[in-house]
């Protein structure tokens, strides 16, 4: 019978934070490896795909920064230093002191180029203080989300 220890509650949040990035790189990875425009050797056999987000846009339109797919969606009601509103969600969330932001133009883009009404696919973990923390951002194409 295995035995576990309890963690201490600063342990658990970076585990989080640990794997909620393993993921991200093993999504970027994959999506990575199934474009067309791949400059890297794909020594997989499997077809290339095309896969519609359902967003508006293809992988194969996006840069190969982007993720396959998002946590969530939707588009920016407000931002400041500290914190974004996002339509969509019914929370608040907080802004990672390191939050990367990506447009379909430029790889890293500074907090300060979020704008109110700006479109966006963004990924966040649970802070110790059981808040949303928004850790990264992609700027999406105005128009691409599906009017819901």
């Amino acid at each position: 019978m295995l035995k576990t220890k309890v963690m201490p509650n600063i342990i658990r949040p970076l585990m989080v934070i640990v794997v909620s990035l393993a993921v991200s790189i093993t999504t970027v990875y994959a999506a990575d490896s199934s474009r067309t425009n791949n400059s890297r050797t794909n020594s997989s056999s499997l077809p290339t795909v095309n896969v519609d987000l359902g967003i508006g846009i293809k992988t194969s339109e996006m840069p190969e920064y982007y993720p396959a797919s998002f946590q969530r969606t939707g588009k920016i009601y407000s931002v400041g230093t500290s914190n974004i509103d996002i339509t969509g969600s019914s929370e608040s969330f907080s802004l990672s002191a390191n939050i990367l932001v990506h447009s379909m133009s430029t790889e890293f883009l500074s907090k300060r180029d979020l704008k109110r009404g700006q479109e966006v696919g963004y990924s966040f973990v649970k802070g110790m203080d059981g808040k949303s923390v928004v850790t990264e951002i992609w700027i999406l194409p105005s128009g691409t989300l599906l009017a819901g």
